[in-house]
């Protein structure tokens, strides 16, 4: 990081005829360079939500019908059917996708998802 900062610094020195108000000191720079990185990565879909909620699912639902209904959306990543207490499903689960896109997608699509000859919501 010292490195980068002498660089920086020999940069803003070496631009001839800078106003005052627009040079900035190198730990300046790497302030806003870091609030601009921040701001670029929670836009990504590195942190936007993958998982979604499913409800209204079937009472015979596994994790393969999920995953297959699911795929078209894009690669799902993990299927977690709630269950009660004596394994039986509570009637929703959540799926994962690698990418958030994937998860709009599914969202999108609204109630023409059907399993085993159901709606899922």
């Amino acid at each position: 990081m010292d490195e980068l900062s002498r660089a920086q610094r020999q940069h803003v020195e070496s631009v001839p005829n800078v106003p005052t108000a627009f040079s900035a000191s190198a730990d300046d720079i790497d302030a806003r360079i870091l609030n601009v990185v921040k701001k670029l990565l929670k836009g990504s879909s590195v942190h936007e939500p993958r998982d979604i909620y499913v409800g209204n699912l079937p009472a015979g639902i596994n994790e393969y019908n999920l995953k297959t209904a699911f795929n078209r959306f894009g690669n799902v990543r993990q299927v977690k059917i709630m269950k009660h207490p004596d394994g039986t499903p509570k009637g929703y689960a959540f799926v994962v996708f690698h990418d958030s896109f994937a998860a709009k997608e599914a969202v999108k699509s609204g109630q023409s998802i059907s399993i085993l000859g159901q709606i899922v919501k």
